[in-house]
């Protein structure tokens, strides 16, 4: 007896390698993504914050989303530190002088005055690189609890609301078969 070949075995296993090699690729992307956006409040290098106020201006304006990332600072670079004094606030504002050790002289761009805070490099979260012009609001949208609630509310309802399949199933007067049971065709 002779044996055919279709070559739906290669198709298979070429499909099963294009899967894979998919699959490695997302995991990939996931890990460097999970990477630079992991959150310093939970270990990694990572800071959103939204500004407040305009001591920033023109650089940066009230309501914009900055991302800021641990790593080496320097005179210029616009930073965001968290003095112990301000109960776990945070300030955006520009190296303007000192150093790492004995506390670096800190400035708004829109400020005469330097900051009253002189931060060390611990104090120091991290430095701007991004920034998100008017980023906050989808932030402020993004985390604000009535906005998962309605979001919450909407999946019960989509999953409790009733199917108008079903309805026409159970509608249907016994000793009859319905049209949805049998593929749609009508019987005398």
């Amino acid at each position: 007896m002779a044996r055919h070949s279709t070559g739906t075995g290669a198709r298979d296993t070429g499909r099963w390698y294009l899967s894979l090699f998919a699959n490695i690729v997302l995991w990939l992307i996931i890990a460097v993504d999970a990477w630079f956006l992991w959150p310093s409040s939970l270990g990694g290098s990572t800071t959103l914050i939204v500004v407040s106020g305009s001591s920033m201006e023109p650089t940066l304006h009230d309501g914009d989303l900055v991302v800021a990332r641990k790593g080496p600072v320097s005179l210029g670079d616009i930073v965001v530190y968290q003095p112990a004094s301000l109960g776990g606030a945070r300030v955006v504002h520009r190296l303007v002088g000192g150093d790492g050790v004995d506390g670096w002289q800190v400035q708004g761009d829109n400020n005469s005055w330097i900051d009253q805070w002189k931060p060390t490099t611990s104090e120091i979260v991290g430095r701007v690189e991004l920034k998100f012009s008017s980023g906050g609001k989808v932030a402020d949208f993004l985390i604000n609890p009535w906005t998962w609630g309605f979001l919450l509310i909407g999946a019960v309802a989509l999953i409790l609301w009733p199917d108008p399949e079903e309805d026409d199933d159970a509608e249907a007067p016994k000793g009859t078969i319905s049209r949805n049971a049998m593929g749609g065709g009508r019987f005398p």
